[in-house]
């Protein structure tokens, strides 16, 4: 027999996006239901790096936030990012900018240990009902309300607003008319967990490797908790298609035969096998809402192309659609037209980093230009803070993506 739930406001998916909305919320007294197909703690296929973004969103979640993470134990500090040049040199640039109530300005920390920890949160709120292990199959638009049927069909919801964030396969998505996967703009990428990986840096810097084989994307090596580690590589869908790559194959032969990295694991033990995953780029403009729905995160397609990470901008997201419901709510408007203004506000807030980083990231096919970056920042001081400051400031990362930037570099390299 059908269960039949109606409701104001319905999240799908309890991921960083679905549950940091959840909770901006319930801080404005609105509830909601929040809805994923999984039963929690659930692994999540990512590099599991929890950037200075991210941490803004924590402390934006409210006062205690600070000290919950803190005592949250299944993580690991970092102090920065190893770039690693196609032509072997590398690069480390500090992150400067701490937060209130945080011991370092990033971290990194397995998604089933994260993803969980912010779920306990949401759990405590009285406001805020979360449904597990229910998968959303049917979506269906009607006149005053979204409905939502299980895939058991079993439950029916009937809410006057949906939020979708639901992952790169997002069913609510598909009410904008997107199915096909654009492999212009998404990137295929594996991990593996790994114990006993030697060789890291002090202050445990996520290392990111830029080489000839994996451009425009790159092989990571992640420091975790527990002397584990989060490695894996990245690249974009369409040169995979177009050069018809086995990213496998490339994985384990950067494993076993790359000279900087081989040494590395060679008492080393994979932890699983290679998992793949999808990562839908921020890296094209597309409809993020419709009538009586948004979209979030990796539903949303807000992953940033040169990094890959996708934390920070999904609970962006989330804090911006619990602003913009609470708007809907106000002024009992669902409609496409109105919920236009959240597409603009977060391309306002996000737009111009996304579009700096798609930049940076066809700067990738000219390895020779990398290479030169490197080899200048390491031996200047002057520029290799100036390259440190980008990873706190937008703005200033779009100057490396102008000829002024090199012009200046080459005639005038202290300015």
């Amino acid at each position: 027999m059908e269960e039949i739930i109606e409701t104001g406001i319905a999240i799908i998916g309890a991921g960083p996006a679905g549950s940091t909305c959840a909770l901006h919320l319930a801080e404005k007294g609105i509830k909601c239901i929040l809805i994923d197909k999984a039963i929690f703690p659930r692994d999540k296929i990512c590099g599991d790096a929890i950037s200075g973004n991210a941490v803004y969103e924590l402390e934006k979640l409210g006062a205690s936030f600070p000290g919950l993470f803190t005592n949250f134990e299944e993580k690991i500090a970092t102090s920065g990012i190893k770039f690693v040049a196609p032509s072997g040199k590398s690069l480390y640039l500090k992150m400067k900018k701490i937060r209130e109530g945080f011991t370092h300005a990033g971290y990194v920390s397995e998604r089933i240990h994260y993803d969980q920890f912010l779920l306990e949160q949401v759990k405590k709120d009285s406001l805020i009902k979360v449904m597990e292990g229910i998968q959303i199959h049917e979506v269906v638009e009607a006149s005053n309300h979204i409905q939502l049927k299980s895939k058991d069909g079993k439950l029916i919801i009937k809410a006057e607003m949906v939020v979708g964030a639901d992952g790169a396969h997002s069913a609510i998505a598909k009410l904008t008319g997107r199915t096909d996967i654009d492999k212009q703009h998404y990137s295929g990428g594996l991990r593996q967990y790994w114990e006993n990986v030697t060789g890291f840096d002090e202050g445990n810097p996520i290392e990111l490797h830029f080489y000839k084989n994996t451009l425009p994307g790159y092989f990571w090596i992640f420091p975790m908790n527990g002397n584990k580690a989060n490695v894996g590589i990245g690249l974009k869908s369409d040169v995979i298609s177009r050069k018809k790559i086995n990213l496998k194959q490339l994985l384990e032969s950067i494993i076993r035969e790359h000279p900087s990295v081989s040494p590395r694991f060679a008492k080393a033990k994979p932890l699983e096998e290679p998992k793949g995953f999808g990562l839908p780029l921020g890296s094209k403009k597309i409809p993020l809402s419709g009538n009586r729905f948004i979209l979030l995160g990796d539903a949303a397609s807000l992953i940033d192309p040169f990094t890959g990470e996708g934390i920070g901008n999904a609970m962006i997201s989330g804090r911006m659609a619990a602003n913009h419901i609470d708007l809907c709510l106000k002024e009992k408007k669902y409609d496409v037209i109105f919920n236009a203004q959240y597409d603009q506000a977060i391309y306002k807030k996000l737009g111009d980093e996304l579009n700096i980083s798609q930049r940076l990231q066809k700067m990738l096919n000219r390895p020779w230009l990398f290479n030169w970056i490197v080899k200048k920042a390491n031996k200047n001081q002057h520029l290799h803070s100036f390259i440190e400051d980008m990873l706190d400031d937008p703005n200033q990362r779009k100057q490396i993506t102008k000829p002024s930037f090199y012009y200046k570099l080459i005639f005038n390299p202290k300015t």
